[in-house]
């Protein structure tokens, strides 16, 4: 099961629904983005012609997709879907 549905608690709604979800989009986010700045860089427009400060959030914001984001992600798909037996219906 990889739907909400299988979560351990009961989320309010909103547009994330669980904090698996919350994460995995801003992940996707991320991954988006990356993808973009690769495609303007390839059309002559690199990250480092943005304004200052952007560049540098931009990369603050992917090293944390890949070292908070991601392990953050697969730990809470675990503890919702493989560990979610233990929870109490």
């Amino acid at each position: 099961m990889t739907s909400t549905d299988g979560d351990s608690q009961d989320y309010p709604r909103g547009p994330f629904q669980s904090p698996r979800r919350a994460v995995g989009s801003l992940n996707l986010l991320g991954f988006v983005s990356f993808l973009l700045a690769i495609g303007l860089n390839a059309v002559g427009l690199p990250i480092t012609a943005l304004l200052h400060p952007l560049d540098i959030a931009l990369f603050i914001y992917w090293f944390g997709v890949l070292v908070v984001g991601l392990p953050l992600w697969g730990l809470l798909h675990v503890t919702d879907n493989v560990l979610g037996f233990l929870k109490s219906d």
